[in-house]
């Protein structure tokens, strides 16, 4: 009878600890958020991540996942900067929860807030933030999981550009111009014999084409086709424009104009005896480049048009 007793009293005992356990956890869901990772299905399959939108608040951008390079839809799926999809990668797979908010104030995730869906390759969601306003220190933001009525604070990473332009492989020429060998344009010609000489024309007289050069320093663009969602036959204008580079880049140019906007198509190859780091070079780029049309802005395009050579 005692031992019933003793065993009576330990099982009481244990379930009153079970109970209390319970209750203490119902009433503290905070504690099992602490930490957690903000993208928790993502950042436990980072391998599986195949297509992310962000969408509100000014955003409106798809990215997809092809051939292990991240593309732009809204942009003809060009190519993404290598640096920004690291970035925002970086951050859906360490942002972590620091806060679970009891009694929210109203307004802390305006209805118009950005929402960020990363899904996996066969298209299932994987997870869905609507983020908020920024706490006062800026070093977090309010945001929703899934749709749940739950706020939480989370590290605040998204610093990253609204245009689908600044989220391109930018720029698409970016050329040291003291190793241009020569250029062409039309039937005219400029070359030098070693590099940071000055350029001579057919008639071997000095030219300073630096107007020129600083437009093929750093060449950005506004938008961008592809070929298949390009017709030249629109732009009545043409223009080529052949850069030869010492070490055997050849950077064949063309400019389209209808009159008010530039168009520019490039084509990478190389001369009859590149080096090696030539070859190179065109093997890693072409992709970026030889199958596209780029808009350029207004003075650039008409300096790379009506420039005489």
């Amino acid at each position: 009878m005692r031992r019933s007793l003793k065993q009576v009293s330990l099982l009481f005992v244990v379930s009153v600890i079970f109970a209390v356990f319970s209750v203490w956890k119902t009433l503290s869901p905070a504690a099992s958020s602490l930490g957690r990772h903000l993208f928790a299905h993502a950042a436990a399959q980072p391998e599986n991540i195949a297509a992310i939108s962000v969408t509100g608040g000014g955003y409106n951008l798809n990215f997809d996942k092809t051939d292990n390079l991240w593309t732009l839809r809204q942009s003809d799926s060009y190519y993404v900067n290598y640096n920004f999809i690291k970035e925002f990668l970086d951050m859906i797979q360490n942002a972590r929860i620091y806060q679970e908010i009891d009694n929210p104030e109203t307004g802390l995730i305006p209805d118009d807030m950005p929402v960020i869906e990363v899904f996996d390759r066969r298209g299932k969601l994987l997870d869905k933030v609507q983020l908020g306003n920024k706490s006062g220190n800026r070093r977090f933001a309010y945001i929703r999981q899934n749709d749940s009525p739950k706020i939480f604070l989370a590290e605040n990473n998204l610093n990253l550009p609204k245009s689908p332009i600044r989220w391109l492989q930018q720029p698409l020429l970016s050329l040291d111009t003291a190793d241009i060998k020569s250029i062409a344009k039309g039937q005219g010609i400029i070359r030098r014999p070693q590099k940071n000489m000055p350029f001579y024309n057919a008639e071997n007289n000095p030219v300073n084409p630096d107007v020129l050069l600083s437009g093929l320093n750093y060449l950005e663009f506004d938008d961008v086709k592809s070929v298949q969602n390009f017709d030249e036959q629109i732009y009545k204008k043409s223009a080529p424009l052949t850069i030869t580079m010492f070490d055997g880049r050849v950077i064949a140019l063309t400019v389209f104009t209808d009159g008010s906007q530039y168009w520019l198509k490039q084509k990478l190859s190389t001369t009859a005896l590149p080096t090696r780091e030539a070859d190179d070079y065109v093997k890693n780029n072409e992709f970026l480049s030889n199958f596209w049309y780029f808009k350029l802005n207004q003075n650039l395009g008409q300096m790379l048009f009506n420039t005489q050579i």
